[in-house]
């Protein structure tokens, strides 16, 4: 998910972490504490920026290569 930030960011979708952890409804002091690896992203976090960004759930656990998913029509 940490990968997921700053491809959002290189996207132009999101300029700062904090629209990202806002949006999935993570506090602030959450993102430092998993870059340390002293915390991990919840499920319902995962799930949220599935939702929102329309990314791959797969691609996040190792699964698939493609990070987003197919635009539908």
């Amino acid at each position: 998910m940490l990968q997921l930030i700053e491809m959002l960011q290189a996207k132009g979708i999101i300029r700062f972490e904090k629209e990202f952890t806002d949006a999935i409804g993570m506090q602030k002091q959450v993102l430092p504490a998993i870059k340390r690896g002293a915390q991990s992203f919840r499920v319902h976090h995962i799930q949220k920026a599935c939702e929102l960004y329309k990314v791959n759930a797969n691609w996040i656990f190792g699964l698939q290569n493609t990070p987003f998913r197919a635009k539908t029509t």
